[in-house]
């Protein structure tokens, strides 16, 4: 008896394994969670996850101390031991909700409300992060009346494929970077691609503004000036403007300063964006990125193009 004190065997997990990736093809569910941490280990901690006494937040930064387990693992156990009750999430889910972080920022209001959290800082960020994706993923499965998470899980699973079918093109040349933290790490280390001068402020990357949202890059130019520079994101470019501009205004009242410029990152067009700007074009622009993909024998460095 698993609950009362009974360890599963390598058989068991494996089999509990093969079964979990029918849910999500996740390729950490595999022998090396338990044999990096040891069995017995690995039992004691996912008892606790299931049956332990503790909030849910302290369970949950338990297991995540182990090796090879990530937040969509955590979820992955979670949602098989009661998917009326424990949301799955995953980069895909997440890709295709491409909530604003606005969305996640009131999220992250509502995690620290409902477990009465006064210290966010005393658990990690992945416990943090997974906590504020249940939480949207409930929201989600409440609107839609579903009866449980594996019903959330498949809609949005549905939704994706469709989406892919409806961007799929014969011929491409060039393609867009597709995972924005990639693209965001890259401008935070190279913000000199993005304008001459440009450099990233000390914990401007993703600085949490507690109240309008967190701000992907927060530079100064070579006058000394702030700049607030935004990944577009998929967002629709009313989305984006009016996203930057509450951020150039967080910035204005809490660095006292008069003049702050924005410039979004998009890798496409956008009509509704060239009409968006026009307005406000005198202190925020647009550029935009393509990266070009070539095979060599020896190795080049791919670069992000300035247009």
């Amino acid at each position: 008896d698993f609950k009362n004190g009974g360890n599963l065997t390598a058989t068991d997990l494996d089999q509990m394994f093969r079964l979990m990736k029918k849910l999500s093809a996740n390729r950490s569910l595999c022998r090396l969670i338990y044999e990096e941490n040891g069995l017995n280990n690995f039992n004691d901690k996912l008892r606790n996850l299931y049956y332990g006494k503790l909030p849910l937040p302290e369970r949950v930064d338990d297991l995540l101390m182990l090796k090879k387990i990530g937040t969509t693992t955590i979820s992955h156990f979670l949602v098989i031991f009661d998917w009326f009750k424990y949301s799955f999430t995953s980069p895909i889910m997440k890709e295709v909700l491409d909530l604003d972080t606005y969305i996640e920022t009131e999220a992250k209001k509502m995690v620290l409300q409902e477990y009465n959290i006064v210290d966010s800082s005393i658990f990690s960020n992945r416990t943090i992060n997974y906590l504020v994706d249940s939480i949207i993923i409930k929201q989600i499965k409440s609107i839609l009346n579903l009866d449980n998470y594996f019903q959330v899980n498949k809609l949005l699973w549905i939704y994706s494929e469709l989406v892919d079918e409806e961007i799929i093109e014969d011929e491409i040349s060039y393609t867009s970077v597709s995972l924005e933290k990639d693209l965001q790490n890259y401008l935070a280390e190279n913000t000199g691609v993005i304008e001459v001068g440009l450099k990233l402020i000390d914990g401007g990357k993703e600085l949490d503004t507690q109240q309008v949202g967190r701000i992907d890059l927060l530079c100064k130019d070579k006058d000394g000036s702030y700049v607030v520079v935004e990944l577009k994101k998929g967002r629709t470019g009313d989305t984006v403007i009016g996203q930057i501009q509450r951020y150039i205004g967080w910035v204005m009242k809490n660095f006292n300063i008069d003049k702050v410029r924005g410039i979004i990152i998009a890798n496409e067009e956008d009509e509704k964006l060239d009409f968006a700007i026009i307005p406000v074009k005198s202190f925020i622009q647009v550029k935009y990125y393509q990266v070009k993909f070539e095979i060599h024998d020896k190795f080049q460095e791919n670069k992000i193009k300035r247009r």
